[in-house]
């Protein structure tokens, strides 16, 4: 059998079972969460400094359509870009997440 790591996730649940094929249903659904958690987060800060997404994504160096996919919970972001946007907005990354996950 393949290491878990080295096939398609869907192709490793296939091989563990019916059980593995809930947890990581339920894994996708709190990912999903967490990426709308994040995103939420991420605009109310933006828009307390009063800041447009065009705006924000030029102080950040990041394009203008990934600050809004991020916002709207559809990018999985890298923890180095969670860093350039803790940056932009003059916060630690501890604060930017605070919250979260919950």
């Amino acid at each position: 059998r393949p290491c878990a790591i080295h096939v398609r996730p869907m192709q490793y649940l296939s091989s563990v079972g019916a059980s593995s094929s809930k947890r990581y249903a339920a894994y996708m659904d709190d990912s999903a969460a967490l990426l709308q958690q994040f995103g939420s987060r991420v605009r109310e800060l933006r828009k307390e400094q009063g800041l447009s997404q065009e705006a924000f994504a030029d102080l950040c160096g990041l394009d203008r359509t990934y600050i809004g996919g991020i916002e709207r919970g559809e990018r999985n972001v890298a923890l180095k870009n969670i860093a350039v946007i803790a940056r932009a907005l003059g916060i630690t990354i501890s604060h930017l997440t605070k919250g979260l996950g919950g």
